[in-house]
């Protein structure tokens, strides 16, 4: 039997020389190291210099709406954000229900 793995989304910030190879390239090393790490990658956002924040908040609302355990950004050593959010119901709900 398998085990459903955790579901991470991936951000990219991609300036206006990143070519569609590097991009392709980043998005395969995000995809190994959440394999790596124990997760399922799911969409990778990639920001545009020129529409930023439009990737970042596809990325929250894409979060909020899976319950995604965490973000996966590239650099030297891959880095893991926890989305914590996710999970946690918003404030106003706990004062509504009591």
């Amino acid at each position: 039997m398998s085990q459903i793995r955790p579901l991470v989304l991936g951000y990219l910030r991609a300036d206006a020389l990143a070519t569609d190879r590097e991009l392709a390239l980043s998005t395969a090393d995000l995809a190994g190291f959440a394999e790596r790490q124990g997760y399922t990658l799911g969409t990778v956002f990639i920001e545009r210099t020129d529409r930023v924040p439009a990737a970042f908040e596809a990325l929250m609302t894409e979060a909020a709406r899976t319950g995604a355990s965490a973000v996966v950004m590239p650099g030297p050593e891959p880095q893991l954000m926890p989305c914590a959010w996710t999970r946690q119901p918003p404030p106003y709900a706990e004062s509504a229900t009591r």
